[in-house]
């Protein structure tokens, strides 16, 4: 059973969105929402703990909102907006989704924090440079994973997470995110 949420919560969530955050997929920023009277937060907790009780958001939520943004000169990279009102609770779930995180895999099996593929990518080419400078034969194998997670069947990974005790609560409203209608706007449409 999750704890349950309140506007104090809500308040916390939105704090800590950073000052320029953008809209979200139903045009609300976090600044309008901390606008909000504090019984509107209240209400909103409410909201959050019937999605929790029932295992899905109201379908008014259940929008994704892709953008295509150039990414380099053939290619376009997705940028998927949320629902507002979604990302403040995933903000509140997140210390509850970290902690089971930490729980469950020892550190060859966790992404290092503060640390991105482009990082990695860059130290391997150094170290490929610095023994290739220092005449010794390298070996390096790059694969492009590009489309993996479209790839991953949903009901193993349920029945996967469910095993692993993972909160089943944020498992269902995080799958109906994955399975909601997208909308894709390009070029102003």
């Amino acid at each position: 059973m999750l704890p349950r949420l309140d506007g104090q919560d809500v308040w916390r969530a939105l704090a800590r969105f950073p000052p320029r955050t953008g809209h979200g997929g139903d045009t609300l920023r976090p600044g309008d929402l901390r606008l909000a009277p504090p019984q509107a937060r209240e209400e909103l907790a409410l909201l959050f703990g019937l999605a929790e009780d029932l295992g899905t958001w109201p379908w008014q939520l259940l929008m994704v909102i892709f953008f295509l943004a150039p990414k380099g000169l053939d290619a376009d990279r997705a940028i998927g907006l949320l629902s507002m009102v979604i990302r403040v609770w995933a903000k509140i779930r997140r210390a509850l989704v970290r902690a089971w995180s930490r729980e469950q895999s020892g550190h060859w099996g966790r992404a290092l924090q503060g640390s991105s593929a482009l990082r990695i990518a860059m130290m391997r080419a150094c170290w490929v440079e610095a023994n290739l400078e220092l005449k010794q034969e390298v070996a390096m194998a790059l694969v492009d994973i590009e489309g993996f997670f479209d790839h991953i069947p949903l009901l193993g990974l349920w029945a996967r997470a469910v095993r692993m005790r993972y909160p089943v609560r944020v498992l269902a409203l995080s799958f109906a995110l994955y399975v909601c209608p997208r909308l894709i706007k390009w070029n102003g449409w």
